[in-house]
């Protein structure tokens, strides 16, 4: 694929294993459209919930080797959009992350320490 005719957002989204859409609307509505998935990554309700709320495309958010990046569109609406949908990208990446032996680890680090 030749990279160089792509634009950043589509730069992020084709080299982050994980990245997540953001639409976003003048209410303060956003939803997070995450597409790590095969196939479409709304289901037929969530297309029609952005339809009738007036959402439009706001950005990205990409994860890639430990680092999370965002490309924003031009205007107040994406820069609202993408700031409320921040707390919820990385909650995404929370739960896409999460194996179990960060659950043991964090577990164990709750441990009592029985020589104190």
């Amino acid at each position: 694929m030749d990279f160089s005719r792509l634009d950043e957002h589509e730069r992020i989204a084709f080299r982050s294993p994980l990245s997540c859409a953001v639409l976003g609307n003048a209410a303060g509505d956003f939803l997070l459209v995450p597409l790590d998935r095969e196939g479409y990554p709304l289901t037929e309700g969530e297309q029609m919930k952005a339809r009738l709320s007036d959402m439009e495309y706001c950005g990205i958010f990409g994860y890639a080797h430990g680092f999370a990046e965002c490309q924003l569109q031009p205007g107040r609406l994406a820069w609202h959009a993408m700031n409320a949908a921040r707390p919820a990208f990385l909650d995404f990446l929370r739960d896409r992350l999460a194996t179990p032996e960060v659950d043991f680890l964090e577990a164990l680090y709750r441990l009592e320490d029985p020589r104190q």
